[in-house]
C-alpha cells in the first residue's frame, strides 16, 4: 500500500505513508528531493546499491536528492516520508553521509498531523501542516546534531550545498572526490560548476574559509598562532603564515600585534 499525497506549502513537496508486505514491494529508486521517512511500525531496510541500512519503528531516514534506495522488509514495514524541496541534510560526523538514521519517538504526532491534515484539507490546513514541518526541522538542527541547509534563489542547489558542507568541515581534509560522491556527480563537474558560478575554485574557496577563521581568532582570542593554524586545518605553519600575508598584508603575529596596540 502506497498513497502519496501531493503539497506546495513552504519546502513540501508532499506527504506519503507505505506499507511494505508481500502484497507491496519498493523497487530500486531515487528522488531529486530530500525525503525524510519516520518509521510508524515494523523493521526492515533502506538497500542502496552497496550497503542494507536497518531500521525499525520510531527511526527516521533521511534520504538525500539523487540516492539511490529501496525500502525492504521481511515481514512488514510502514511508514510516513516527506518530501523537501531545494533542501539537504547533512551530518556533523561525516558530510559524505547520504543516507542518516536517527531514533526518536517524538516525530509521530507532526507526521500524522500533517498527514492527516494534507488528507482533509480543512480550513487553514495549509498553516497547520507548515507549523508541524517548522516543528520537525528546528528539532532535528537543535537536538540530533544535523545541519540543513536550504539552497538560495541566487546560484544552484548543487554549489549552495558545496558551499554549506566547506562552511562547515573546513578545517578538515576535505577531498574533491569526497564532495563529488556526495552530491553523485565527478570531480571534473563540480569543479566546472564551481568555477562558473563563483569564480574561484573549490580549493580557494575552502581556503579563504580557513583565513577568515584564523583572521577572527587572531583578533578575539588567545590561541597561539600555531594553535589557530591547527584549529582551523593547516598542518604547516609555514604555508599558513605565507597565505594569511598573502591575503592580509600583514603575517599573523604582524595582525594581532596591530589589532591590540588599536584596542
Amino acid at each position: 500500500m502506497h498513497q502519496r499525497i501531493p503539497l506546495n506549502i513552504s519546502s513540501l513537496i508532499y506527504i506519503s505513508k507505505t506499507e511494505i508486505n508481500k502484497n507491496y514491494k519498493a523497487t530500486l529508486h531515487s528522488h531529486p528531493n530530500l525525503e525524510i521517512l519516520y518509521i510508524i511500525d515494523g523493521d526492515g531496510f533502506i538497500e542502496t546499491t552497496n550497503k542494507k541500512i536497518p531500521v525499525k519503528k520510531e527511526d527516521l531516514v533521511f534520504i538525500n536528492p539523487n540516492s539511490n534506495h529501496q525500502e525492504t522488509s521481511n515481514k512488514h514495514l510502514s511508514f510516513f516520508a516527506i518530501g523537501l524541496n531545494k533542501m539537504e541534510i547533512f551530518s556533523k560526523e561525516k558530510f559524505t553521509k547520504k543516507i542518516i538514521t536517527k531514533n526518536d519517538s517524538n516525530f509521530y504526532y507532526l507526521y500524522e498531523t500533517i498527514y492527516n491534515e494534507a488528507l482533509s484539507k480543512k480550513e487553514k490546513y495549509d498553516l497547520i501542516i507548515n507549523n508541524c514541518l517548522d516543528n520537525i526541522l528546528i528539532y532535528l538542527e537543535r537536538n540530533m546534531n544535523l545541519l540543513i541547509n536550504t539552497s538560495s534563489n541566487s546560484e544552484s542547489d548543487l554549489i549552495s550545498n558545496i558551499k554549506y558542507v566547506i562552511d562547515n568541515n573546513f578545517s578538515l581534509n576535505i577531498k574533491l572526490k569526497d564532495i563529488a560522491s556526495r552530491f553523485s556527480t565527478s570531480v571534473s563537474s563540480i569543479s566546472h560548476q564551481f568555477k562558473k558560478e563563483t569564480n574561484m575554485t573549490i580549493i580557494e574557496y575552502k581556503l579563504n574559509k580557513q583565513l577568515e577563521e584564523a583572521y577572527n581568532l587572531i583578533n578575539v582570542s588567545n590561541m597561539t598562532i600555531s594553535q589557530i593554524a591547527y584549529s582551523v586545518g593547516f598542518n604547516n605553519q609555514s604555508y599558513f603564515n605565507k597565505m594569511f600575508k598573502k591575503k592580509y598584508y600583514y603575517s599573523p603575529k604582524q595582525m594581532r600585534l596591530s589589532t591590540r596596540n588599536i584596542k
